[in-house]
């Protein structure tokens, strides 16, 4: 476009010179002037123009097609005819990031909306930052950077999460274990007579003992006690991805462990099952134990997780929490949700004493897989990712 401005100026000037008046004296002044006006319209306009971010942080299922919006937001009465916006994405389960430049004119006194889609086949999130913007003016003469303070400094994310998988695994009653605790089922009686789960008529079977004599006293009918089912947080879900080298070669494996963690605990959910799950966080280098009533609707536990879930310290979240973990934490079974195992993970589960039952679901490398019964007092399932339903079918929780 300058070397276009350059070529009109000069036909500009030879025709003043050789057709002399006001006509062409008019053209060739214009021309003259044009830069001046371009870029006085151009720097009003960027004092006026934002760019931000519609879109707020939201979950989707891997593979979806998820939109960032782009606002593009221009309150002055002239038109920037170019913007250049780089925008970098940083996926967080590999680190790398890329970055994609978009040109479009912002119109004057006027709001656009711009669809930047992303996707993910595997599980974890992708940031958005605005990095810079350059404007134009009409013919390119002009050029400047929007003012930092009217570009979005705050980056926005999608993360992609697992799918609902159903699942119809049976659950061990782990209340006659001497498993300490404070809380009672809301949908099975049980046999703690310091709780009363309900009251109802008596029916011929039940027992003498818990007939409720004084309210049977002020009734024509005789009414017997229900006793509660006291509840543990029996089940402890650990979660284990380990990179000693990136990502890149273990992403199926990524996969697996996150849909069996997040399958197991939505369905403990799903059954008023009190659970714990525990992961190892890479940016914090600590374990962090999440007790499944202080589990959010919002997905704050499962973004929580795949921001730092890969660890470079191959099973540091057994490190960390088994051997600080106070010593009245107990469980009724224990489950290691891992894409690594050895010997020394098997030692530290069951010298740790912390559970009755030990169960590691291993996502193999290229499809290997353990033989169950390897490790004494350990039962082993192999797990694939897309397949978990199938995978952990037999699984006694």
């Amino acid at each position: 476009m300058i070397f276009l401005y350059i070529v009109l100026m000069i036909v500009t000037l030879l025709f003043y010179i050789l057709y002399n008046g006001p006509i062409s004296f008019y053209l060739f002044f214009f021309f003259l002037v044009l830069p001046v006006f371009t870029f006085a319209g151009l720097l009003i306009a960027s004092k006026r123009t934002r760019i931000t971010f519609k879109s707020d942080s939201r979950v989707y299922p891997k593979g979806h097609d998820s939109p960032f919006m782009l606002r593009l937001e221009n309150r002055s009465p002239f038109i920037i005819p170019s913007a250049v916006v780089f925008v970098r994405y940083i996926n967080s389960l590999t680190g790398k990031g890329t970055v994609i430049k978009i040109v479009t004119p912002i119109y004057a006194n006027n709001v656009q909306l711009l669809r930047l889609s992303v996707t993910s086949d595997h599980y974890g999130s992708i940031g958005a930052r605005i990095e810079k913007v350059k404007i134009y003016d009409m013919l390119r003469l002009s050029r400047m950077k929007l003012w930092k303070n009217n570009i979005q400094k705050e980056p926005v994310s999608v993360t992609f999460i697992p799918d609902y998988i159903p699942l119809e695994n049976n659950v061990m009653n782990y209340s006659d274990l001497g498993l300490e605790s404070s809380e009672y089922s809301k949908h099975r009686s049980g046999d703690d007579p310091s709780e009363i789960f309900d009251i109802h008529e008596y029916i011929e079977g039940d027992r003498i003992s818990r007939i409720h004599w004084k309210l049977t006293a002020k009734s024509e009918k005789t009414y017997v006690k229900d006793f509660s089912l006291p509840i543990s947080n029996s089940i402890c879900l650990a979660a284990n991805v380990f990179s000693s080298s990136g990502i890149k070669d273990e992403l199926e494996r990524y996969d697996a462990v996150v849909e069996a963690f997040f399958a197991i605990s939505s369905y403990l959910s799903d059954n008023s099952i009190p659970h714990s799950m525990v992961w190892f966080d890479q940016k914090d280098k600590k374990a962090h134990s999440v007790a499944s009533d202080e589990v959010e609707e919002d997905t704050t536990v499962i973004r929580s997780f795949l921001s730092n879930a890969v660890s470079r310290d191959n099973h540091a979240v057994l490190y960390d929490y088994l051997l600080n973990a106070a010593e009245n934490i107990r469980f009724g079974h224990f489950i290691y949700i891992t894409n690594s195992f050895d010997d020394k993970a098997a030692e530290l589960l069951t010298s740790s004493g912390i559970s009755i039952r030990y169960t590691v679901l291993y996502a193999g490398k290229n499809g290997e897989s353990m033989t169950n019964g390897a490790y004494d007092n350990i039962d082993i399932i192999n797990i694939q990712s897309s397949r978990i339903e199938q995978s952990i079918s037999e699984l006694l929780l």
